[in-house]
């Protein structure tokens, strides 16, 4: 899950949640593609 909320549009980042290992903090928007391209790639079933 993504949270774009105000603190992230002034930073210019997301914040980043996973179901399973809870926040993972905030990423850059091309560093979060980069991440979910490579579990893509993998084929990756749970991250």
């Amino acid at each position: 899950m993504l949270v774009a909320g105000d603190r992230e549009e002034q930073s210019g980042q997301v914040a980043v949640r996973n179901r399973f290992d809870g926040d993972l903090g905030a990423q850059s928007i091309e560093g979060f593609i980069d991440t979910i391209r490579g579990y893509t790639d993998s084929k990756a079933v749970r991250p």
